[in-house]
């Protein structure tokens, strides 16, 4: 009985434990949901000149914590660059486009244990 008892205490401390450390809030969100609007500064961009690429992610409630890279593909290969977070949800990478092209970007997103992939595609001029 003395055993069962124990048990009992641990679990119901492991309980009030876990509940304490909660933070109340809803986290849930949907990765299907989630979407990337993509630009540049400048906004048209030319081979050979570094623009800047921003990135900023919708339908996710509590951004803090994601990390973002940029994967670029230059001639089939996988180009693939942290980013700069701005708050927000929002990314951005400064990269020098190679030669006038229309590039894939993927632009991977890391979430609570979740990797979304997005993929956009730039013009260069």
């Amino acid at each position: 009985m003395r055993i069962n008892m124990k048990a009992t205490y641990v679990v119901l401390g492991l309980v009030l434990l876990l509940t304490a450390c909660s933070s109340g809030e809803d986290t849930t969100w949907d990765p299907a949901e989630v979407d990337a609007i993509v630009s540049t500064d400048p906004s048209a961009v030319k081979a050979g000149v570094e623009v800047k690429l921003i990135a900023q992610m919708t339908g996710i409630p509590d951004k803090k914590g994601a990390d973002m890279q940029f994967d670029i593909i230059i001639d089939g290969k996988s180009n693939l660059s942290g980013s700069h977070e701005e708050g927000e949800g929002v990314y951005s990478l400064l990269f020098i486009f190679p030669r006038p092209d229309i590039y894939d970007v993927y632009l991977h997103y890391y979430l609570e244990g979740e990797h979304i992939t997005k993929l956009k595609r730039i013009e260069v001029l």
